[in-house]
């Protein structure tokens, strides 16, 4: 699992709290808080041990940031940059990141460089696109994932089928999907709900609710996602019994 220091100002505590949601809800072990820190540690040691020992360091820079004339940002950019040096030119560990539209401080790091000769990434532009690109660098089989959870709301239905269509392809490396997969299950759209709950049956995931949303879909009587569904409930094993039991009850030619 990979783990990511990420460095801020007080003031973006709120924007740093979503990308921690985003990159958490991906399997992403996060150094997000001083409060991680036992009572009695020095913060200084912990932090310089969090930072040195992380596999990846995210440093958030913002206006707010910009504006600050003193932060313990500062000391823990000293602290990356020290550690960046030592590392190989072509080891991808430093990632900048802007909250908004702001500039990236001109600090040395050794040979000519500055921190903006990294490449950034502007997370105000495209929140998704964002934390999908940061993802492709600290969890790379997640970020495909992330960019399909964001088509499941797509405008376009032909993007939304598609993106279930493939996460069903990807099946079990797409668990982190399964929130977003059982949203699709109510869609306005018959065929999205039908690729819906033929991914979920892939991924193989047997909790209770999406069995209950599986059985929600063939409630609807509706054969294609019905038939699709009871599918799913099979691929499910044991747990989609009580589902299949109920499905057997149901009129819509095929799925009994």
């Amino acid at each position: 699992m990979s783990h990511v220091f990420i460095s801020y100002v007080r003031e973006d505590s709120e924007s740093v709290e979503n990308i921690a949601r985003a990159l958490r809800a991906c399997n992403v072990d996060l150094w997000l808080d001083r409060n991680q820190i036992k009572p009695g540690v020095r913060w200084a040691d912990a932090i310089r041990t969090a930072i040195t020992e992380g596999t990846f360091y995210m440093a958030c820079f913002s206006t707010a940031y910009n504006a600050r004339t003193r932060s313990y940002m500062n000391e823990e950019l000293t602290l990356a940059i020290e550690q960046l040096r030592q590392r190989a030119t072509d080891q991808r560990w430093f990632i900048p990141v802007l909250l908004d539209d702001c500039e990236i401080p001109q600090r040395s790091i050794g040979a000519g460089e500055t921190l903006r000769s990294l490449q950034w990434v502007r997370l105000y532009e495209d929140w998704n696109e964002g934390i999908a690109r940061i993802l492709s660098t600290v969890q790379p089989d997640a970020a495909e994932v992330h960019r399909l959870r964001a088509s499941l709301r797509d405008a376009s239905a032909r993007a939304r089928i598609r993106a279930a269509d493939r996460l069903g392809e990807l099946g079990p490396l797409a668990s982190i999907a399964v929130d977003g997969l059982l949203e699709a299950l109510e869609d306005q759209n018959v065929t999205v709900r039908a690729a819906a709950a033929e991914a979920l049956g892939k991924l193989g995931i047997g909790r209770e609710a999406v069995v209950q949303k599986l059985l929600g879909v063939l409630r609807k009587g509706e054969f294609y996602s019905s038939a699709t569904a009871s599918r799913s409930l099979v691929r499910l094993g044991a747990v989609g019994v009580t589902g299949l039991l109920e499905a057997m009850t149901f009129t819509a030619y095929g799925v009994a």
